[in-house]
């Protein structure tokens, strides 16, 4: 259709997962003004301008065929939550939190302020690899203050955990000034040491 300029289909796929889609943007202006964080490329007013083209191009089509996003869907459920609607659960608990989205953060954060107990979180910010950083906080979810650090790994042995953490510095910081530290962790278990093997390419990797 000749839209979105000289940026690439990547760019503009990451683009709409990433900000658009994520954050709920549904406007020029509100593009112009969401944070980057993470985002390695800048955009000039006229590569807004291109980008900010194809996704109103896709809310409309969307919007069109009756049709919502994962993310729309929990953007409705925060609005349902905020107006008191009655949940049908009590608690809410959490795995593998480092994963969560800013639409999924926002949910979540209007469902802990239904009271102090509502939601319960278990992840590891050393983990996330999938998500750009955001602040939680500006989304309604503190944990600062509340937050507990478990020390003693029962899946992982002492070798390889002692391998894993060379991986990542002694401390992480995240958006919110949250600090997690890895010192001062225990395995309960030995193993033997773990093999490093540089292969080649993806048929020498297979192979090994």
């Amino acid at each position: 259709m000749g839209l979105g300029g000289d940026l690439s289909r990547e760019f503009l796929s990451e683009e709409w997962t990433e900000l658009v889609d994520a954050w709920g943007v549904d406007s020029a202006e509100s593009y112009t003004n969401i944070p980057r964080t993470g985002r390695r490329t800048r955009l000039g007013p006229k590569q807004r301008e291109a980008a900010w083209a194809v996704f109103e191009h896709i809310r409309s089509a969307l919007s069109e065929r009756g049709l919502v996003t994962h993310p729309m869907i929990y953007s409705a459920l925060a609005d349902l939550v905020r107006t008191n609607v009655a949940l049908p659960f009590a608690h809410v608990v959490v795995d593998e939190a480092q994963d969560l989205t800013v639409p999924q953060v926002r949910f979540l954060g209007e469902v802990a302020g239904l009271k102090p107990d509502a939601v319960f979180l278990a992840g590891d910010i050393g983990q996330r690899i999938f998500r750009l950083p955001f602040s939680w906080v500006r989304l309604g979810l503190d944990i600062r203050g509340r937050s507990h650090s478990l020390k003693v790994n029962y899946r992982t042995s002492h070798q390889i955990r002692t391998m894993a953490d060379r991986l990542l510095p002694p401390s992480i910081t995240d958006s919110d000034g949250l600090e997690e530290g890895r010192r001062g962790t225990v395995s309960v278990f030995d193993g033997p040491e773990p093999e490093l093997i540089f292969a080649e390419g993806e048929h020498d990797e297979a192979q090994v």
